[in-house]
């Protein structure tokens, strides 16, 4: 779940600023697989304030004004940073979770990137980008692999108030490091692709609320032993103008 505030400084530049809260959960097996008596399950779950991120987004080029369906293509840089602010000391019983439960990375991350539109008509627009993400270390001495974001969006106008959007996503992270010695975890990083459905509903007065499940199509690109599951979000953004 996220609150989203979005801020128009001109026509072209707009601040943003995201305050999520995280439930996650880990589950993974201990021991030698083959032996069913002596390997063990572990689960853990953790929620809390997320790492809200703090952005700009800027447009480069936008095509002319077309008949009613106005400006037709844009282009966009996006720039920005992922505070360490969340909660990254989640425990059980005194024992630190493991760093994937934890609801925030604990670490300060920049990122930057395109992104571009294009009005299909009046009702209907594609959307795509790309984005790079430079992770940092957190006081655990873990450092998430970088990130490379990849995504292909379509958006329908359902009514006044509704909005509908199925996207493709892409992404592709390096290795996790565990400590500062650059140890990598050979269980972390990779390839996934998704599919993302999301609804958007116009509240009045600039609030607006978005559904959404991320999908994973296809795992095999991910190292060693690993499995995602379908993420729920829910969000919520107030978009203010002068």
């Amino acid at each position: 779940m996220s609150l989203l505030f979005a801020y128009g400084i001109s026509e072209r530049v707009n601040l943003y600023a995201r305050i999520p809260w995280s439930q996650r959960e880990l589950s993974g097996t201990e021991g030698d697989a083959s032996d069913h008596e002596h390997h063990t399950h572990e689960h853990q779950t953790a929620s809390g304030l997320a790492d809200p991120e703090i952005y700009g987004q800027a447009r480069l080029w936008n095509s002319a004004l077309e008949g009613d369906v106005g400006v037709r293509s844009s282009l966009f840089a996006v720039f920005g940073v992922k505070t360490p602010w969340g909660q990254n000391d989640a425990s059980h019983d005194g024992e630190r979770l493991d760093e994937h439960v934890q609801p925030g990375t604990g670490s300060t991350d920049w990122f930057a990137g395109l992104s571009g539109s294009y009005q299909v008509n009046p009702k209907s627009a594609v959307f795509a980008s790309a984005q790079y993400r430079l992770t940092g270390r957190n006081d655990a001495g873990y450092q998430y692999g970088r990130i490379t974001l990849v995504n292909l969006a379509y958006e329908h106008k359902i009514s006044s108030r509704w909005d509908g959007v199925i996207e493709a996503n892409f992404r592709h992270a390096g290795y996790d490091e565990m400590d500062g010695s650059g140890a990598k975890d050979p269980d972390t990083g990779g390839s996934m692709i998704y599919v993302t459905p999301r609804l958007l509903f116009s509240a009045g007065k600039g609030w607006v609320i978005r559904a959404a499940a991320q999908i994973p199509l296809s795992q095999s690109g991910l190292n060693g032993f690993q499995e995602e599951n379908t993420v729920l979000n829910l969000g919520v953004t107030r978009l203010f103008q002068d």
